[in-house]
This record gives structure tokens, C-alpha cells and sequence, in this order.
């Protein structure tokens, strides 16, 4: 499940939530 929302279709919104995540957590 969390792969799935980790690497969905678009990489591109992927990265961009993933950057959001990483500046959150630090």
C-alpha cells in the first residue's frame, strides 16, 4: 500500500510530494 502512494503514475507528483514529506519531517 505505502509503495503505491510512494510511486504512483506521475514521477513528477511523486517527487514533488516526496520533497513536501522530506522538508515536513526535518
Amino acid at each position: 500500500v505505502r509503495r503505491k502512494l510512494f510511486v504512483p503514475k506521475p514521477s513528477v507528483w511523486s517527487l514533488e510530494n516526496f520533497n513536501l514529506f522530506v522538508f515536513n519531517v526535518m
